[in-house]
């Protein structure tokens, strides 16, 4: 059996589009679910939350679901009767049928403050999961929760998921959530091919504290392909509360997300909405920890794709990829691959290990453009 991970990197100009996984005292969970969904899936999410700090804090979580009637949408919270010391953490399995019984899927919002209301950073994971078919393990992906410390700290205004896949194989969602709490939201969700050529735009409204996960996208625009690139951006936006707002309306809070299901297996790889890695003129460099050509356990043969996107409104990029070796690694000079990327591009590498640096099994992995 062979498995694969693969690594995006953003090559863009844009704005900061997604904040790190940091401790803060509010963090969103883009999607969270405990739902039945497509080819005899079932998901569940389990959450772990850890208090790095030394003060005792109240945990609440607040679930934004969907709004199908267009009106603002109408939050759950639950305060968990657990304090959660300092340094301590707590596992929430089921978080979604256990927390909100009535509800199936959305995002969740936890924060957390001290007896005295003051804020508390946390740090928060997820595991969104389906059993295997035969019931003999499970299949999941990591949903790394977004640090929303401040108001406005999620308001910009384009987001890139990369790649995307529709096929006989592949099925890819992408998701949405508004967390303003009175201002809607239009959207243009642009395709991309690897070139940077726009294939389909959806339009989408998505009003105040509301949630919406897009099942099938590419299949529904009717588009069949893999290393696409899905533009998402915040095109307008309106004050849904009563009466007319004197000041200007500033722009809503958002966050976006993408998940690439494998038909045969319901095995899915979660498509996070990736930041800026290098503006225009600047020479940045990304490191991959690990990447991998190698036999595993049990049979398994570990293999790593390397996926790069580069925004349309910059130069052509010259790209270097250095080899950093691991100790097992036979000696000798530094290895480096070099390529071009233009503007607007999805470049594949795959199997960048096996392919561009066969002398090593497992080695980390330095992109500088």
């Amino acid at each position: 059996m062979k498995y694969f991970a693969t690594v995006l990197i953003v090559l863009c100009s844009i704005g900061t589009a997604a904040a790190q996984s940091l401790p803060a005292w509010r963090q969103v969970i883009p999607a969270a679910a405990s739902v039945k969904g497509n080819h005899g899936s079932d998901w569940r999410t389990d959450i772990v939350i850890h208090n790095p700090s030394r003060s005792p804090a109240s945990v609440s979580l607040e679930l934004i679901g969907s709004s199908p009637d267009g009106l603002p949408g109408v939050p759950e919270t639950v305060v968990l009767p657990e304090i959660l010391e300092g340094g301590h953490s707590m596992v929430l399995t089921d978080a979604v049928a256990s927390l909100f019984p009535q509800r199936s899927s959305g995002a969740l919002v936890v924060t957390a403050r001290d007896t005295e209301g003051h804020r508390v950073p946390i740090i928060v994971t997820s595991r969104t999961w389906t059993s295997t078919s035969d019931l003999s393990g499970t299949y999941g992906q990591g949903i790394p929760a977004l640090a929303w410390e401040d108001e406005d700290a999620l308001n910009g205004p384009e987001r890139i998921l990369t790649p995307l896949e529709a096929s006989d194989a592949f099925r890819t969602n992408i998701g949405l959530v508004n967390l303003s709490s009175t201002i809607l939201g239009v959207f243009a969700i642009d395709i991309l091919d690897d070139t940077g050529d726009t294939l389909a735009t959806q339009w989408l409204e998505l009003p105040a504290q509301s949630w919406i996960q897009l099942n099938g996208l590419l299949a529904f625009l009717g588009l069949e392909g893999s290393n696409m690139t899905a533009s998402i951006n915040l095109m307008n936006w309106h004050d849904q509360s009563p009466g007319t707002p004197g000041d200007p309306v500033p722009a809503p809070d958002w966050a976006t997300y993408g998940s690439t299901v494998d038909n045969r297996t319901n095995d899915p790889t979660y498509i996070e909405a990736l930041p800026e890695t290098t503006k225009w003129g600047i020479t940045r460099q990304r490191i991959v920890p690990a990447a991998a050509h190698t036999e595993g356990a049990g049979g398994s043969q570990w293999v790593t794709d390397l996926v790069l996107h580069h925004a349309r409104d910059s130069l052509v990029t010259l790209l270097e990829i250095d080899v950093i070796p691991s100790d097992s690694a036979p000696a000798g000079p530094p290895t480096k691959f070099a390529t071009f990327i233009v503007p607007g591009q999805t470049l594949a590498l795959d199997d960048i290990i096996g392919e561009y640096f066969s002398d090593h099994q497992v080695a980390g992995l330095v992109i500088m453009g």
